[in-house]
């Protein structure tokens, strides 16, 4: 019985005889692709074409082609900024989504062009920076300082200085005036408040209040690194349906500590359907 079995899952003689067929006009197939590219390279090299040039540069091309994808480029108060993203290739942390620039991100971007007194000669913190779209305008707009943050991963740390270094001619004196530092939400800020003693008057954070889990320590890191009487402000929008209370919740666990002194709102197309439209808000909070 069990030498019957063993026959009956074994491949038949006839399935063993097709898979031979299937393989051998496969492999015909790879030798003829062969044959045909021996050929067009003697006729390449006949007319005296430098094969190795042409393979270098095929592959230069590519490579640029990659890089263009990475850099987005973005309109904001009259500059035409270069932004380095990066790409969603799975070997940066997928909660971090920086692989695109924000509508949070441009909100709060235009809300400073319009407020050029809220960051002129201020110095200022971004948290989960990304793109850092918001702290290059406000660099542009006379930050005296910006310390731009994101999660401690290279990739992204290595692409908002790249972003910077391409923007320079935008910045001026940059060196001097802009850091790019890891933060983890909720860890000690004492390395931040090493850049500024006494706590930064304007924090910038665009996108972050989908992460529920992070609110407390959110709201932690920016109580400890901006200063009383300082600002934080807030761009977000609800990316899933019925959870609009939950994404909300942030200023009630902020509210013994900073107070919402304006709101605003503004429709955007969305991220992945530039045909329909989505709220964006944008809350200014003051620490207490």
């Amino acid at each position: 019985r069990a030498w019957a079995a063993c026959q009956a899952a074994a491949p038949s003689s006839r399935a063993r005889s097709g898979r031979r067929r299937r393989l051998a006009a496969t492999m015909a197939e790879f030798d003829e692709l062969a044959q045909e590219r021996a050929a067009l390279e003697a006729l390449l090299e006949g007319a005296g074409v430098d094969l190795q040039a042409l393979q270098l540069r095929a592959q230069a091309d590519s490579d640029s082609e990659d890089e263009e994808d990475e850099l987005q480029r973005i309109e904001v108060g009259g500059v035409a900024w270069s932004l380095y993203v990066v790409p969603d290739d799975g070997e940066v942390q997928g909660t971090l989504f920086a692989s695109q620039v924000w509508n949070a991100a441009r909100y709060i971007a235009e809300y400073l062009v319009g407020h050029s007194a809220v960051v002129h000669g201020k110095t200022t913190l971004e948290v989960g920076a990304a793109c850092a779209l918001p702290s290059l305008v406000a660099l542009h707009l006379g930050a005296a300082f910006s310390l731009i943050t994101d999660y401690p991963d290279d990739k992204i740390l290595q692409a908002i200085q790249r972003t910077l270094e391409e923007n320079a001619e935008h910045l001026d004196g940059l060196e001097q005036r802009a850091k790019v530092t890891g933060h983890k939400w909720g860890e000690d800020v004492e390395e931040l408040l090493q850049q500024q003693e006494g706590g930064f008057d304007v924090a910038l954070a665009a996108e972050d209040l989908w992460l529920h889990d992070e609110h407390e320590n959110l709201a932690a890191s920016l109580a400890a690194a901006v200063k009383p009487g300082g600002i934080a402000i807030i761009s977000y929008t609800h990316h899933i349906p019925g959870l609009e209370a939950q994404d909300d919740a942030f200023f009630t666990t902020t509210a013994d500590r900073f107070e919402v002194i304006e709101e605003v709102q503004k429709d955007f197309p969305k991220m992945w359907n530039s045909d329909a439209m989505q709220t964006q808000y944008l809350k200014v909070l003051r620490r207490k």
